[in-house]
C-alpha cells in the first residue's frame, strides 16, 4: 500500500550518551530536519496504552509491530517537502530492514544513517557527568552491550548499503556537528 511519506528520511544512530539527540537538535535548527523521536512517541503511547507502560515499567523495548505503526503514523503527518530526522530507529537490524521495505514501496529509499561512534570509555565518563538515576555504571554497561549486540548490525547494513555516514562523536557538541556537517550540505 502506498502512502504519503517525506521524500528525504534519515537516521541518526548511536548509543546512549553519544549525544545523538543534541546533534539532532541542531541539524534541525540549521538544516530544517523535522525529528522523530522515537522515545518520546512510545512514552506518550505509554500514556494511554497499558501494555506499553507496564512494558516500560518492567524496561522491556516496545513490540516491533507497534514501533512500526508509531513510525507509519508519524511519517505520514509530514509533507512530501519535510525533511526527516529519526532519532531512536531503527535498533536493529529487523527494523532496519522494515524502514528500507517501507521506504522502497514507496519509491524512496533511505537519504542516510548518521552513526556517532563514540568509545564505551568515553560514553561512560560523559554518563557518570550526567548524575541521573538510571546512569549506575551497570545500568550504563547493559545499555552499551544492548546497543553493540542490536546496533552493531544497524550500522554493517548502512555501511554495506553506502547510506552510513560515520562520524567521530569525541570532541565537543561544535566539533562533533562540524564533523556531521561535512556530510549534510
Amino acid at each position: 500500500m502506498l502512502q504519503q511519506l517525506p521524500r528525504s528520511i534519515s537516521t541518526i544512530i548511536g548509543p546512549t550518551g553519544s549525544g545523538k539527540d543534541t546533534q539532532a537538535d541542531l541539524l534541525s535548527k540549521h538544516f530544517g530536519y523535522k525529528i522523530i523521536k522515537v522515545g518520546r512517541l512510545v512514552r506518550q503511547a505509554a500514556e494511554t496504552n497499558k501494555d506499553i507502560a507496564q512494558s516500560i515499567q518492567k524496561g522491556e523495548l516496545a513490540n516491533d509491530e507497534f514501533i512500526n505503526q508509531l513510525i507509519v503514523d508519524k511519517l505520514t503527518s509530514f509533507s512530501k517537502s519535510d525533511k526527516i530526522l529519526l532519532d531512536g530507529f531503527p535498533r536493529h537490524l529487523v527494523q532496519a530492514i522494515w524502514l528500507d521495505e517501507l521506504l522502497q514501496k514507496n519509491g524512496l529509499s533511505l537519504h542516510r544513517a548518521i552513526y556517532i561512534d563514540v568509545s564505551d570509555t568515553e560514553v561512560k565518563r560523559r554518563l557518570a557527568l550526567r548524575k541521573r538515576e538510571d546512569d549506575a555504571p551497570h545500568n550504563i554497561a547493559k545499555r552499551l552491550d544492548i546497543f553493540h549486540h542490536q546496533t552493531d548490525d544497524v550500522i554493517t547494513h548502512y555501511r554495506t548499503s553506502g547510506k552510513l555516514v560515520q562520524v567521530d562523536g569525541e570532541g565537543s557538541v561544535d566539533e562533533v556537528f562540524n564533523r556531521i556537517k561535512e556530510h549534510t550540505q
